[in-house]
């Protein structure tokens, strides 16, 4: 089996159908780095902000899927 070199994983996804491109792994992170900020968000507000809390819950749960994604793509690729 092959190892993965760092372009197997850097397939460009479209977000929103716009220009702008990114990788999955740049929309992993970018799904967790939002996650943290509206939970910080959510618990500094009194009282605390129930729709930052539930945007944080939302970007976890899309960068968990998004990890599914990439585990499928790199077991589809023989990856080790």
């Amino acid at each position: 089996m092959r190892q993965c070199d760092s372009m197997t994983l850097r397939t460009p996804i479209s977000i929103g159908g716009g220009a702008n491109m990114m990788t999955l792994d740049e929309a992993i992170q970018h799904c967790e780095e939002k996650a943290k900020e509206q939970r910080i968000e959510a618990n500094y507000r009194i009282p605390p902000k129930t729709d930052c809390l539930k945007c944080a819950e939302e970007h976890e749960q899309l960068a968990e899927w998004l990890k599914e994604l990439k585990a499928y793509k790199e077991k589809g690729r023989g990856c080790t």
